[in-house]
């Protein structure tokens, strides 16, 4: 809350005089105004905050729902927190954040700054004390926040003109430029890499900076521009991979990633759109599979793959290649049978005809069955153009 803070105490000698009204106001202007300080800003330590609706001393309100009253917690109290003014010492309950758009909830124990206005308490982002991202509580204090388990979180090394954005468990959004300080970039990390160099770095000084790395921090998005060129260690080697990754261009690099269009069925969304004027690449170590098709109330129903343009309207359906080896089997054996029937040296200058019959009758009967197959060498899923 708003207090005065007197700089110095001013001492005056009686001697005696009868002194006019100027003089009154020097002495008083003298003494009061020019030798206190006011405050409209006090700063306070946080006690509680308030993130659980269910926990013991959040704030509740009766209401009426039909003929029955029920006991329900005030959710507008949602982070807000009880703090200890440090100069008057006096306890607030359920002060509000400042901003309702950005807020830096504070740890117990950690330091804010309070102001009033309007009749209302409200506090700003906790005080940098430590120079720390993951606690900056005072030294030996204890908080909700493990000290210990977050104390490789460090701070982002800073480069000139960035403003960034960072929080307590090691993710961060720095808006930058290149090194010659002209071309934006935005990098975006959660979780800072914990490669042994890192890590032994920050054990031998504990005010050691975070330096991002797209190779080794957990998950990151880098949208960067210009000439200089990012680099990056490809997962899967291939021969179509660009020279060079520089100019307007989003990288994005983690252990697993997920598009997913959940869809509406009432009116038929959940698509998934790539574009490229040049390129589609797709490189992968083990395996790449493309499925389709639903389940839905335990009935599957099978999806169609269409490879080219108008593929979907001609359904020129691409041939499987187990089926097709054994169609042809089957046709090489009867074209086989048919010549070793006739190749007999017991035939050999006697009447060919008889025998003839008999092996085209039975070539006949064997390649009508052979074309009742002829329908399954086609795929029922994947298609292609003529």
């Amino acid at each position: 809350m708003s207090h005065f803070i007197s700089k110095k105490v001013v001492k005056r000698k009686d001697i005696g005089e009868l002194v006019d009204g100027n003089q009154v106001y020097d002495i008083i202007d003298s003494v009061v105004d020019k030798n206190r300080e006011f405050h409209q800003i006090e700063a306070a330590i946080v006690n509680h905050v308030w993130l659980d609706p269910k926990e013991s001393g959040f704030p509740t309100e009766w209401i009426t729902v039909g003929t029955e009253k029920i006991e329900k917690p005030i959710y507008s109290m949602l982070g807000t927190i009880t703090a200890t003014y440090t100069h008057s010492k006096k306890t607030i309950n359920f002060a509000k954040p400042i901003s309702p758009h950005i807020i830096v909830y504070p740890d117990v124990n950690e330091k804010v700054n309070m102001a009033n206005f309007d009749g209302d308490i409200y506090w700003y982002s906790p005080l940098n004390l430590n120079q720390n991202v993951n606690v900056n509580r005072s030294d030996g204090a204890g908080g909700k926040v493990s000290h210990e388990a977050t104390k490789f979180n460090r701070k982002l090394a800073p480069q000139s003109g960035d403003v960034i954005i960072q929080g307590r468990f090691g993710q961060s959004m720095r808006f930058g430029s290149d090194s010659g300080d002209e071309f934006p970039t935005v990098k975006i990390a959660c979780g800072q890499a914990e490669v042994q160099e890192n890590v032994d770095a920050k054990n031998a000084d504990s005010s050691f900076p975070q330096i991002e790395n797209l190779d080794f921090d957990g998950s990151s998005i880098y949208m960067t521009s210009g000439p200089e060129e990012i680099g990056l260690i490809e997962s899967s080697k291939t021969d179509n991979k660009p020279t060079k990754l520089f100019g307007n261009q989003i990288i994005l690099n983690s252990d697993r990633i997920i598009f997913q269009s959940k869809g509406n069925p009432e009116n038929k969304t959940g698509s998934i759109h790539m574009f490229a004027s040049d390129q589609i690449i797709v490189s992968a170590n083990t395996f790449i599979n493309l499925e389709c098709g639903a389940e839905k109330d335990g009935v599957y129903s099978k999806g169609f793959i269409f490879l080219g343009t108008k593929a979907d309207e001609e359904q020129n359906p691409i041939v499987k290649g187990r089926q097709l080896t054994d169609l042809l089997t089957d046709i090489l054996t009867v074209v086989k049978t048919f010549a070793g029937k006739l190749a007999k040296e017991e035939l050999d200058g006697t009447n060919i005809v008889p025998p003839l019959n008999e092996a085209c009758s039975q070539v006949l009967l064997d390649i009508a069955e052979v074309e009742k197959e002829m329908p399954n060498i086609y795929s029922k899923t994947v298609f292609t153009h003529n």
